[in-house]
């Protein structure tokens, strides 16, 4: 999806690296609006099934990752996403995948080898732990 879009030149501006946080959040606001977010669904879960994995940013030109790490926010934004167009059973995929980066030493979401994290890293999922939790209780 483009970055941004200069109104003067009527012009979409697209980054050589895509960060699948800023992917993401323009992906959950573009189906809120109820906008087609077909090919981005397909192309998210495309990068999904090649690796078993997201990760945090890709080369647009070749769709490889452009890091080595995956991050729980982008797993919180991607299960959010997912929520947001219906298809729960990736969503519960996507959750699964970002409690298992969940340091349970730590009680948060920290890098064990470095013992880095960020407060997005955290909060997101904190947000989605509570939504799905909310949602199980709902359901009882």
């Amino acid at each position: 999806m483009p970055k941004s879009y200069t109104i003067t030149d009527e012009i979409y501006h697209y980054d050589r690296e895509l960060h699948l946080i800023d992917q993401l959040y323009i992906g959950i606001h573009l189906a809120q609006l109820d906008e087609n977010t077909d090919d981005f669904t397909k192309w998210i879960l495309n990068l999904y099934e090649h690796d078993q994995k997201l990760y945090g940013r890709y080369y647009a030109n070749t769709n490889e990752p452009a890091v080595n790490f995956e991050s729980p926010a982008v797993y919180a934004l991607a299960v959010q996403y997912m929520l947001e167009i219906g298809e729960d059973e990736y969503a519960s995929t996507f959750y699964t995948q970002m409690k298992e980066l969940k340091n349970v030493e730590w009680q948060g979401y920290i890098d064990s080898n470095t013992q880095a994290t960020h407060s997005f890293d955290n909060l997101l999922p904190l947000l989605v732990e509570r939504k799905i939790d909310c949602a199980s209780d709902d359901e009882e």
